[in-house]
C-alpha cells in the first residue's frame, strides 16, 4: 500500500473518533470513548482535538486519492473541532487530558499548538470567532504562569504555541512568553546536545523537542535555537540504526520513534538534518507511528508524517539523484547521558550503562538486528523486579579502552505494575471535581503523581553485574546477579523487549521487535558474533 493510501485510511479513522452530528452536545468531539462508548470515560480528553491540524492539512494540500481537498464539509468538521476545544477549556486557560480537572500542561501546550496552527494554515478559510479568540488568550496567559521544567517536549510546544499565539494576537506578553520557554529548553540541553526528559536523555522524546524547535526556529529566525539545534541533531545520528530505526528501551523514556515534520525545515542549513530524515524515511521506518494504538495515531504522530509527506511530495518532483554519502564510523561515550554508541563497517551497538547495560546490536552489512537485550526481570516472593533502574539505582560503570572492556553493576528495581484506580476510582473522581478546581492544588498534585509514578524507584540488594567485552567480529556478555536481600528469588528471565518505565507513547510496536532474537537461559555466557 502507497503512504498516501496510508495516510488517507489513518485520516478516514480520525474521522471515525469525531463526533459529526451537528445537533449534538458533543459535535467537534474527536474522543469516540467520551462521546459514542459513553461508560468508558466521564470527560473528554482534550488531546484528541489535536486532530483538527490533521484535517486542516488534507482540506489545505491537494495530492492523488485526497478526497478531502477544499471540501466544504472537512472544513465544517475542522470549526466544530476548534470551537469544541473552546467548549471544554477549564476556567482558568488549561485543558485536562487523563482525568478531569488535571489542568495538563502537555495538553494546553499541544492543543494550542495545533488549533493556533490551523487558523494561521487556514486563515483564508476560516474566520476565528470571538470566543476562540478568547480561548486562545487564556490557554496563552495559563501557560505563560505554568511552565514545566522537568519534561523538556513540553516546554518546546508552549513555546510554538506561544509563538502562534503572538502571531494571532499581535499581544507583545505572548511572544515574549514563548521566549521564556525557549530559555528553559536551551538551559535544559545537555553540553553533550540532548534535552532532559525527566532524568535522563531519551531520543524518541529528543526529536519531537527538536521538532516543536525547528518550528520555532522557522517562524521567528533565532539564532541561538539554530545552534541548539545543531548540537541536538549531532548527537541524533548516533542513535539511528543501520534498520533504519531509531531510539529504544536504552533512552529513559524506551521511546522507539522520530518525529520528522521539524527537520525539513532544516534541510538547507543542517545536512546532518536532511541526512537523517532521508536515512529514516526511504527505510519506511516512520511507519511505527501507524502501528501505535488509535489515540497516539490520530493526535500525535498523524499530523507530523502527513506534514512531512506534504513536504516529500512538494520537493521531490524534478530533483536530481542525490549521492550516497560514505558511511561515519565512530566510537562515542556519551558519559551524561550514560550511552556508548559504536560503528563499524560490521556493526553498531548502542549500550546504556545507566540502565543496567541494555544492549541493541545491529549488523551494518545487511541492517538486520543482531542482538537485543533489555535486562533483567526476576519473580520474587514480594513482587517482580527489574534491571533497568537509574542511575540513581547505585549504578557503576568501568569502562577499559584499550580492551574494549565494560563493567556495570546495578540494583534491580521494583516494577510497578498496579491499577491504582480499581479501589480507589470513586475516591479519586470525587477529589478531581472538587479540590482539582484549584490550579496551585492540582499542579502540586501532578508533580507528585509524576514523582510516584515515574521517577522513584524501590531497590532491592539485588544486584546485577554485566561485563561486555566488544572485539572486531563479536560481543561477550557475561552476567552474575546477586542477592544480598531477604527476598526469595523464584525466577528470572532475561527479556529482548521490555520498557519498566511508565510513558504512554512507549511499548509500541516495531518491526524489529517481532525478530528479536531469543535470549535463553538467564545468565547465561554470551557471544554474539558478526
Amino acid at each position: 500500500m502507497s503512504i498516501e493510501n496510508i495516510l488517507i485510511n489513518s485520516v478516514k479513522k480520525t474521522l471515525s473518533c469525531l463526533d459529526t452530528n451537528t445537533y449534538s452536545e458533543t459535535f467537534g468531539c474527536f474522543d469516540r470513548d467520551f462521546w459514542h462508548y459513553k461508560t468508558l470515560r466521564d470527560f473528554p480528553s482534550a488531546t484528541y482535538q489535536q486532530s483538527v491540524l490533521t484535517l486542516a492539512l488534507v482540506f489545505k494540500n491537494d495530492f492523488p486519492g485526497n478526497i478531502f481537498f477544499k471540501n466544504q464539509r472537512c472544513l465544517e468538521f475542522i470549526t466544530a473541532g476548534i470551537k469544541y476545544w473552546s467548549r471544554i477549556q477549564n476556567k482558568d486557560g488549561s485543558f485536562n487530558e487523563w482525568f478531569p480537572n488535571e489542568h495538563s500542561h502537555v495538553a494546553t501546550a499541544f492543543t494550542t499548538y495545533a488549533v493556533t496552527e490551523t487558523l494561521l494554515l487556514l486563515k483564508e478559510d476560516l474566520e476565528i470567532s470571538k470566543g476562540v479568540l478568547e480561548s486562545i488568550k487564556k490557554a496563552a496567559d495559563w501557560l505563560s504562569n505554568n511552565s514545566d521544567f522537568l519534561v523538556t517536549n513540553h516546554a518546546a510546544g508552549a513555546a510554538v504555541a506561544l509563538y502562534n499565539s503572538f502571531l494571532i494576537t499581535q499581544e507583545k506578553k505572548y511572544l515574549d512568553s514563548s521566549r521564556k520557554e525557549i530559555e528553559i529548553v536551551l538551559g535544559n540541553q545537555d553540553k553533550e546536545g540532548w534535552y532532559l526528559e525527566y532524568d535522563g536523555c531519551d531520543p524518541g522524546y529528543l526529536s519531537v523537542t527538536v521538532d516543536f524547535l525547528a518550528r520555532y526556529y522557522h517562524k521567528s529566525g533565532d539564532q541561538h535555537v539554530f545552534d541548539s539545534l545543531a548540537s541536538a541533531i549531532k548527537f541524533m545520528k548516533y542513535f539511528l540504526h543501520p534498520d533504519g530505526s531509531y531510539g529504544g528501551e536504552y533512552g529513559s523514556r524506551n521511546t522507539k520513534y522520530m518525529f520528522t515534520g521539524g527537520l525539513t525545515f532544516l534541510f538547507e542549513k543542517l545536512p546532518e538534518a536532511k541526512k537523517i530524515f532521508n536515512e529514516y524515511w526511504e527505510k519506511r521506518c516512520f511507519d511505527v507511528g501507524f502501528s501505535s494504538d488509535d489515540r497516539y495515531l490520530f493526535f500525535f504522530f498523524l499530523p507530523n508524517y502527513l506534514e512531512t509527506f506534504l513536504f516529500v511530495e512538494k520537493n521531490s518532483k524534478n530533483k536530481p539523484e542525490e549521492k550516497k554519502e560514505n558511511q561515519e564510523f565512530f566510537e562515542k561515550n556519551f558519559q551524561s547521558a550514560g550511552i556508548y554508541a559504536k560503528k563499524t563497517e560490521k556493526f553498531h551497538i548502542v549500550i546504556n550503562y545507566n540502565k543496567g547495560g541494555i544492549i541493541k546490536i545491529f549488523s551494518n552489512a545487511n541492517g538486520e538486528m543482531i542482538y537485543s537485550d533489555t535486562g533483567y526481570l526476576i519473580k520474587t516472593n514480594k513482587g517482580i523486579y527489574h534491571s533497568q533502574g537509574s542511575r540513581k539505582s547505585n549504578n557503576t560503570f568501568q569502562k577499559n579502552v584499550a580492551t574494549k572492556k565494560f563493567s556495570i553493576q546495578n540494583n534491580f528495581v521494583l516494577l510497578k505494575n498496579k491499577h491504582p484506580l480499581k479501589k480507589s476510582l470513586i475516591f479519586f473522581r470525587l477529589f478531581n471535581y472538587t479540590f482539582g478546581k484549584n490550579n496551585k492544588i492540582m499542579s502540586a498534585f501532578n508533580k507528585a503523581l509524576k514523582k510516584r509514578m515515574i521517577l522513584r524507584e524501590k531497590t532491592a540488594k539485588i544486584k546485577l553485574i554485566r561485563k561486555i567485552e566488544i572485539q572486531a567480529k563479536s560481543v561477550k556478555i557475561e552476567d552474575e546477579i546477586i542477592n544480598n536481600s531477604n527476598l526469595i528469588i523464584i525466577e528470572k528471565k532475561r527479556t529482548s523487549v521490555f520498557s519498566s518505565r511508565h510513558v504512554p507513547s512507549s511499548r509500541i510496536f516495531r518491526s524489529n521487535d517481532f525478530f528479536s532474537p531469543e535470549i535463553s537461559g538467564a545468565e547465561k555466557i554470551l557471544e554474539i558474533k558478526f
